[in-house]
């Protein structure tokens, strides 16, 4: 499928994979790239964006910035491929976020990461799971004890191996000790 022409230059003016032949220079030596656009009127114009070669902080490719990018501090990096990445991206914050109550990390190789892009699971999940030297199978429930569920601590969480058993447990307070995977420090 071929790209329409607004399509690429609108590509090339986002700054994804900027083609460096398009670049020109004057007779000064600045580096400028060429734009046609429509005008309100009908008639087309030209527009030049000056602006100057970089190599990208995170793969080193040379491209084209220019100087409305570098003046608003989006010139660092080669394509969007480049700039979203974890470490350059604004929005991370260290690969934790809160979730329905939750606090979820980033492990994006975990079987049963969630598919919010860079794929999270809960905190509590992975704590118990270290701890068992194991995955949690879909079937285990983990139970906070003391009902904070940003209390992730080892000693205040429960494994328990069936829904029905979990959700009881959550209204009577009693449970099966044949239910119980894990009981803070004491393995059941």
């Amino acid at each position: 499928m071929t790209e329409s022409p607004r399509e690429k230059g609108l590509r090339d003016w986002l700054g994804i994979e900027m083609n460096l032949s398009r670049v020109k220079y004057d007779d000064d030596g600045n580096p400028y790239v060429l734009y046609f656009c429509r005008r309100k009127d009908g008639r087309i114009a030209k527009d030049y964006h000056y602006g100057e070669i970089r190599n990208c902080s995170e793969c080193g490719n040379k491209y084209f910035a220019d100087n409305k990018s570098i003046e608003k501090r989006r010139g660092l990096y080669c394509s969007c491929k480049c700039s979203n990445k974890l470490k350059n991206n604004p929005s991370w914050r260290g690969g934790v976020i809160v979730n329905q109550g939750y606090i979820f990390k980033s492990s994006p190789n975990h079987p049963f990461r969630n598919n919010w892009g860079l794929g999270y699971v809960p905190e509590h999940r992975l704590e118990i799971e270290k701890r068992l030297g194991r995955y949690l199978k879909n079937t285990e429930f983990v139970h906070h004890k003391n009902k904070n569920t940003f209390d992730n601590r080892i000693t205040n969480l429960m494994v328990i191996n069936n829904y029905g058993a979990h959700r009881n447990f959550d209204k009577t307070g009693k449970i099966k000790q044949e239910y119980i995977v894990f009981n803070g420090d004491n393995d059941a």
